[in-house]
C-alpha cells in the first residue's frame, strides 16, 4: 500500500474515532491513541529543502531529490500565521505522492510577533481569529492527512518574546481546538522542541514537561537533535550521535507510550572526512533498532544553513560522502512508509 492510500485510510479510521470517542477535559477534542503497534514498522523520511539563489521552493526539492536519486517521501515546510494551507507549492508536494508537513510561528508575514495571550484571548470577531479559521479551512481544504506543528521549539531564547510556557499551552490548545472545530480533522499535531529541552533540569524554564499541552491536544512528540560539534559560539556540545542527543527525548516518551514520535528537524555538522557520512549511517541503524521503530513515524532533514552560525553546516551536500549516506538511508524502504500517523 501506498503512503497516501495508506493515509487516506487511517483518515477515515481517525474519523469514525472522532464520532466514537469521549470529548477530553474542556471539550477541546477526543484523545487519540495511535495503534502503531498494529502497524509494520516504519519511518516516513522527509526534509525541509531551502531554496538557493534564484531558485524556487519547489526547484529546491527537486534538486535535491535529483541529488539523492529519488523523491522525497515527505517535505517540510514553514509558513507565517494565517496563510493558506491550499497553496501552490503544498499542491505540488501532495500531487507528487509526498506527505506534507507544515509549521508556523505566532508571527505574520509583515513579522509582527503575535504574544501567545493575544491568540488565547482571540474572539471569531477578531482578525487575529479569522486568520487561524482560513489556516484551519485551507488545511482541510486539501482533503488528504497532513501534520502541523504550531510555534516549533517554544522554549528557545529566542521565543521568550512570545511569552510563557503557560501561555504557549494555552495558544497551542486554542488553535488545535479551533482547527477541531472547523472539520480540519485531516491535521496530526506534532508538538516539536529542541532536544535540550528534554535534557535540562524539571525547574528550568525550558524544561519540556512545562511546555507539554497534554496528550488530548497532540498526536506526535517531537525533538529536533542536531549534532553541532562546536560550530556554533554559545552551544557546547562537541561530536554527539544522534542516539546520545535524543536520550532525554526517549525517556518523556516513555511516559507517553501511545504517542508517536518525530524528528522534525535534525541534522549534523561535517566534521573531518566521513564523519557526517558515518553520523547519517549510524541515525539510519538506530531508527531501526527495537525501542525505535514503531515509536518513530517521521523524520525530517533539515537541508538548510544555520540562522545564527554560518558555520554550522547542515546541509547533505556538504560533501558527496554525506550526500550518499542520505541517499542510502532514502533508498532503505523502512524510511519510505510511515507508521500510523491517527489512531
Amino acid at each position: 500500500m501506498t503512503s497516501r492510500r495508506r493515509l487516506a485510510a487511517l483518515a477515515g479510521a481517525a474519523l469514525t474515532i472522532l464520532a466514537t470517542t469521549a470529548l477530553a477535559p474542556g471539550g477541546a477534542g477526543p484523545v487519540m491513541t495511535p495503534a502503531h503497534a498494529a502497524e509494520p514498522p516504519g519511518v516516513l523520511f522527509g526534509a525541509y529543502a531551502m531554496p538557493r539563489s534564484d531558485e524556487t521552493m519547489i526547484e529546491a526539492v527537486q534538486r535535491l531529490e535529483a541529488n539523492l536519486g529519488r523523491k522525497l517521501p515527505m517535505v517540510r515546510n514553514y509558513v507565517m500565521l494565517g496563510k493558506r494551507m491550499d497553496n501552490p507549492f503544498h499542491r505540488f508536494i501532495l500531487g507528487g505522492e509526498r506527505e506534507l508537513f507544515v509549521s508556523f510561528k505566532s508571527r505574520r508575514e509583515s513579522g509582527e510577533n503575535i504574544p501567545w495571550k493575544r491568540i488565547i484571548a482571540a474572539k471569531p470577531s477578531w482578525t487575529l481569529y479569522e486568520e487561524i479559521v482560513t489556516m484551519a479551512d485551507s488545511a482541510r481544504a486539501l482533503g488528504v492527512p497532513i501534520v502541523m506543528a504550531f510555534h516549533h521549539e517554544p522554549e528557545a531564547r529566542k521565543n521568550e518574546i512570545f511569552g510563557s510556557s503557560a501561555d504557549f499551552v494555552g495558544a497551542w490548545r486554542k488553535v488545535v481546538t479551533i482547527f477541531r472545530q472547523r472539520g480540519a480533522t485531516n491535521v496530526r499535531w506534532a508538538w516539536t522542541m529542541t532536544s535540550w529541552a528534554f535534557e535540562v533540569p524539571a525547574d528550568d524554564r525550558r524544561a519540556a514537561e512545562k511546555w507539554y499541552p497534554g496528550d488530548a491536544w497532540v498526536d506526535l512528540l517531537g525533538a529536533d537533535p542536531y549534532n553541532w560539534n562546536h560550530c556554533r559560539d554559545d552551544v557546547r556540545d562537541g561530536w554527539k550521535s544522534l542516539e546520545a542527543s535524543i536520550t532525554g527525548f526517549m525517556r518523556f516518551a516513555e511516559r507517553h507510550p501511545d504517542k508517536l514520535l518525530a524528528l522534525p528537524e535534525f541534522g549534523s555538522d561535517e566534521g573531518g572526512p566521513g564523519q557526517k557520512a558515518a553520523w547519517i549511517a549510524e541515525a539510519s541503524e538506530l531508527l531501526k533498532r527495537p525501542g525505535y521503530a514503531g515509536r518513530f513515524a517521521l523524520v525530517s532533514y533539515f537541508h538548510n544553513d544555520d540562522e545564527i552560525s554560518p558555520a554550522c553546516d547542515w546541509w547533505l551536500d556538504s560533501s558527496p560522502e554525506a550526500m550518499r549516506a542520505a541517499a542510502t538511508m532514502l533508498a532503505d524502504s523502512h524510511f519510505q512508509q510511515n507508521p500510523t500517523l491517527s489512531g
